[in-house]
């Protein structure tokens, strides 16, 4: 049986390289000033208003809201739900913003022809 030599590198070894990008990420991090932030919230009011929404029941005026938003959100999430599925819209294919966004015009406009089809078709 051989052993591995101690200077030897693993595959796994070789895919955690140190990038000066993530380096640089942890600098901008430590001079974030959290503590004023939090002075900002509670300056205009909102850090107790987003810490009272966390674990909450809702309010009923909420519970009326998202009754009220109910429908359009379903339609919204289904469209979506069938773009994903059917249409591979999960993943960006392409580089670039521009080519996704195109892309992304083709499957609605091919998901709104088929079912504006399939609704011509239920009617007759």
């Amino acid at each position: 049986m051989a052993w591995k030599n101690i200077k030897q590198q693993t595959f796994a070894d070789d895919l955690l390289v140190v990038h000066s990008a993530i380096e640089e990420l942890d600098d901008v991090k430590e001079l974030i000033d959290w503590l004023e932030i939090e002075k900002l919230l509670e300056k205009e009011g909102l850090f107790e208003k987003l810490l009272s929404c966390i674990n909450q029941p809702l309010t009923d005026e909420e519970k009326r809201i998202n009754r009220q938003n109910s429908g359009t959100r379903s339609i919204v999430e289904r469209t979506f739900g069938v773009l994903k599925l059917h249409y591979g819209m999960s993943k960006g294919r392409y580089l670039g913003l521009k080519r996704n966004k195109a892309r992304f015009g083709v499957m609605s406009i091919a998901h709104n022809i088929k079912r504006g089809m399939s609704i011509q078709l239920a009617m007759t």
